[in-house]
């Protein structure tokens, strides 16, 4: 069966070009608008190819973020610290990787 549309990347991408190309002829909070927008379009991207999120310490530990501070606060993992750390660091580098990609260090990009 042959889509109907084109995939959902593919019109996030044109949406996003058709704003960084309208940009140029807006003003003030209209530009500034624009451009948030398309950075939010490219996050969503970003999203799309890589949903990720916090898996390394759910698979580590099997617990969410709000159940993995109430054991840290409790003093529940201290015997694993190295191990949280790695696993905090892994979900850290994945969640910069979606938003800011540019300010990961460059050992850390395409992990």
């Amino acid at each position: 069966m042959t889509e109907a549309y084109p995939p959902l990347d593919e019109l996030l991408v044109t949406v996003r070009d058709f704003l960084m190309e309208v940009r140029q002829s807006l003003t003030g909070a209209q530009r500034y608008h624009a451009q948030v927008a398309a950075y939010l379009l490219e996050i969503a991207m970003r999203e799309l190819k890589d949903p990720g999120g916090e898996v390394a310490v759910k698979n580590s530990f099997g617990l969410d973020m709000q159940r993995l501070r109430t054991a840290i606060r409790s003093g529940a993992l201290d015997s694993r610290d190295e191990e949280l750390s790695a696993a905090l660091l892994t979900d850290a580098i994945a969640a910069v990787a979606i938003t800011r990609p540019d300010h990961l260090h460059p050992e850390h990009r395409d992990q």
